[in-house]
């Protein structure tokens, strides 16, 4: 999800129904010699566009001792990862004020849309075209944005445009 869980409050499992339970990492080193090692590395710092996760644990039963630490890596890519949907739009006058229409806007999954229209910070309207009702001659600061069903939003930039 776009919301990372919650972190557990203490060492007991949080769930019901776990029969049992065994430690399956000890020793590891991942901050030694004041050097702060990751153990997870994300190929992106937007929680919603990651779709590859790179985990390193450096194990160590002795520190300072002979053998040194063992590094253990592996990796997963997301391959089914939800991406971004991304919005644009065009705009045109009509006698009955500005047409705009976001048929430009994709989803790479080609999921369906949903649109809404800003004129500034305005909410003014939704759909893939919308008639703005406004004064011939008038300007204005028209944005687009879209979402996918998982919630994801594209923005198209926003466009000065006169009636």
């Amino acid at each position: 999800t776009a919301t990372p869980p919650a972190v557990p409050t203490g060492t007991a499992c949080p769930a019901s129904g776990w029969t049992s339970q065994a430690m399956v990492a000890d020793r590891i080193t991942n901050a030694r010699d004041g050097l702060a090692r990751a153990l997870f590395a994300f190929n992106s710092a937007t929680p919603s566009d990651i779709a590859a996760l790179h985990v390193d644990l450096y194990v160590d039963v002795d520190p300072g001792k002979p053998p040194v630490e063992t590094r253990l890596t592996t990796g997963v890519h997301l391959r089914n990862q939800n991406q971004r949907p991304s919005a644009a739009f065009t705009t045109s006058a009509s006698p009955q004020g500005l047409i705009l229409n976001g048929s430009g806007s994709s989803d790479p999954e080609g999921e369906p849309l949903s649109y809404t229209w800003y004129d500034g910070a305005t909410a003014i309207g939704s759909g893939i075209v919308f008639t703005y009702a406004v004064p011939a001659g008038s300007s204005h600061s028209i944005s687009l944005k879209v979402h996918d069903p998982a919630a994801l939003e594209g923005v198209a930039p926003t466009k000065v445009v006169t009636a």
